[in-house]
C-alpha cells in the first residue's frame, strides 16, 4: 500500500477530499481528525475537549475522545463551526497568527516528496505574511521515533 487516508475516521476524510461531501464528522481519540486531514490535503478541526457533546458516540476513551470536522477549505470550516458548535464565535484579527513547526526528527521521518511539498507550503505561507517559528518540543526525539515507528 503506497497511500492511506489514515486511521479510524479515514472514510470521512477521504469522502471530503474526493468531493463526495462538503463536510464530514470524525472522532479523535489520538489523531484521527487532525492527522487524517493532513494526509488527505483537507481542513480538519478538533475542538477543545468537551466542547461538543459525545452523546450517542461509541467511545474508545471518554477522557480523550473528541468530535471533529473535515471540510475542503477554511471558509467552509468557519461556516460549519458557526452553525454546529453552540456559542461559536469566529476570531477575526488583522494580525496573522505565528505558526510553529516542531524541531526534531519530524522532517527526517518524511518521505522526500512530502518534505518538498511541506517546504513549499511553508514558503507560500511566509510570502502571505505569516511568521514561522521552529519550536522545541517538551520531549526527546526517541519518544516520537520509538518502537512504534521502527516497527518493533
Amino acid at each position: 500500500m503506497k497511500h492511506t487516508p489514515g486511521g479510524s475516521s479515514a472514510g470521512s476524510a477521504a469522502a471530503v477530499a474526493a468531493g463526495i461531501c462538503p463536510l464530514a464528522i470524525g472522532n479523535q481519540t489520538l489523531r484521527s481528525v487532525i492527522a487524517l486531514a493532513s494526509f488527505c490535503g483537507i481542513v480538519g478541526f478538533k475542538p477543545s475537549f468537551g466542547r461538543i457533546s459525545l452523546d450517542g458516540v461509541v467511545s474508545l476513551s471518554p477522557s480523550f475522545d473528541t468530535i471533529g470536522f473535515f471540510t475542503q477549505d477554511i471558509f467552509s470550516m468557519t461556516n460549519a463551526l458557526e452553525e454546529l458548535v453552540s456559542d461559536w464565535e469566529t476570531y477575526h484579527s488583522a494580525r496573522k497568527p505565528v505558526l510553529g513547526i516542531p524541531k526534531g526528527i519530524y522532517m527526517d521521518l518524511m518521505f522526500d516528496d512530502v518534505k518538498k511539498a511541506f517546504s513549499e507550503q511553508i514558503k507560500m505561507l511566509e510570502l502571505q505574511g505569516y511568521t514561522i517559528r521552529h519550536v522545541d518540543m517538551p520531549w526527546e526525539d526517541s519518544f516520537i521515533y520509538g518502537n512504534a515507528i521502527k516497527g518493533g
